[in-house]
């Protein structure tokens, strides 16, 4: 059985990854440089995709006819010379790959130096031509695998920051999540220690993207090590923020650090202790009835950012009684930070100023209002930042 172009293309590109020259070049029967303008037409109208009609010359190398070289004039206009042969159309502008090149290798030699890129190529495979491919298909090619390898580690990265539940837990728990890229630097955390005990954590990475997402990975793969090896129960909050710096600073390079806020809870006696690392501040606020505006304290940062530096002093977290009714929200300064259209701040002012006015509103709500008051207040002004905000919200009963 005889194939056509098109099933021999098929069958060659699958010996190779989708990382390949092989797998995106498209096998062209040459044409001879005796053939005619009429004929490299009709390659061309069978063969939209390419740029380029491989041409076989009479001692045997391949080179190549560029689509825009005879595209410039009409049909009409062409008719009269649709009988002359090809060879007086000959470029030698053009490249050679070898199939089985990377396809960010090509980019990465194409674009280095001051030199213009090749916009043509001819592909070999083994010392024998394997079919032709052009820059932009290249380009269209590493585009979609980074486009499908980054929906994939935001796939990942969702996945660690998945909600935990729990049963019966006297207080509840609500995000906002909104990442200015494909990943995010933002990362937060919740555990249960024990029966009397969890644990709250919202970690802000310095830089964006797939760099910053690297460190909210080794974050979350310190937590799990620790709950793996049952250590949570049994380490101290001290201890705990002290190992999670000595990780960051050991395995982050020099200039990344992390602002964390880490809030311990005692669901006995209804207090927390706070660790705030450089992260925006907490604010805190108890409800004094449906009347009373609530009271509102907001708890700086007492500590450097992680990672910095080897060793660091945690004395001074500051303790909390909540009482009933109380709730505890954290941010990152992706909200303050955030712009409106003229290049003005949201402010911190301005989160606590809506804390205040939405503290009538239950904790889904209030998540909401706040999705509102971010979307109107950014309009469409480019983002940057990252924003995560995190409600705690615990309940009316002692």
């Amino acid at each position: 059985m005889n194939m056509d172009e098109s099933q021999i293309g098929r069958v060659l590109s699958t010996g190779f990854s989708p990382h390949q020259i092989g797998y995106v070049a498209t096998y062209i029967q040459p044409l001879t440089s005796f053939d005619t303008i009429e004929q490299f037409r009709a390659v061309f109208a069978h063969h939209r995709e390419i740029g380029s009609v491989p041409v076989e010359t009479s001692d045997g190398q391949m080179q190549i006819v560029p689509r825009e070289s005879l595209s410039q004039r009409s049909t009409a206009a062409w008719m009269p010379f649709f009988s002359r042969p090809l060879a007086r159309y000959l470029s030698t502008d053009y490249g050679t790959l070898d199939a089985r090149d990377h396809l960010e290798a090509v980019l990465a030699a194409q674009y280095a130096g001051d030199h213009e890129p090749q916009r043509h190529y001819v592909v070999f495979h083994r010392g024998r031509y394997f079919g032709v491919v052009d820059l932009s298909e290249i380009l269209r090619a590493v585009f979609r695998l980074r486009s499908q390898e980054m929906e994939r580690a935001r796939e990942i990265q969702q996945h660690l920051l998945r909600p935990t539940q729990w049963d019966n837990a006297p207080y509840e728990v609500h995000t906002y999540l909104d990442m200015a890229y494909q990943l995010g630097g933002d990362f937060y955390y919740r555990k249960a220690v024990d029966e009397r005990h969890e644990i709250v954590a919202c970690f802000d990475v310095s830089g964006k993207n797939i760099s910053a997402a690297l460190s909210t990975s080794l974050i979350a793969s310190f937590f799990s090590t620790l709950e793996v090896a049952d250590r949570l129960k049994h380490i101290e909050p001290t201890e705990l923020i002290a190992h999670a710096n000595s990780v960051l600073y050991r395995q982050t390079p020099a200039d990344m650090f992390v602002a964390a806020i880490v809030v311990f809870i005692d669901l006995e006696r209804r207090a927390v202790r706070v660790f705030n690392h450089g992260y925006s501040p907490l604010v805190v606020y108890r409800r004094n009835g449906p009347d009373a505006p609530p009271p509102v304290e907001t708890i700086e940062p007492q500590f450097a950012p992680l990672g910095i530096e080897e060793t660091i002093d945690l004395d001074g977290a500051v303790d909390i009684d909540l009482g009933t009714g109380s709730r505890v929200f954290s941010y990152s300064d992706g909200l303050p930070d955030a712009q409106d259209p003229a290049g003005s701040p949201f402010g911190d002012e301005r989160v606590v100023e809506l804390v205040h006015r939405n503290a009538h509103l239950e904790g889904e709500a209030f998540i909401d209002a706040l999705r509102r008051e971010i979307r109107d207040f950014i309009g469409d002004a480019p983002r940057t930042d990252d924003i995560t905000a995190i409600l705690l919200t615990f309940d009316d009963s002692p």
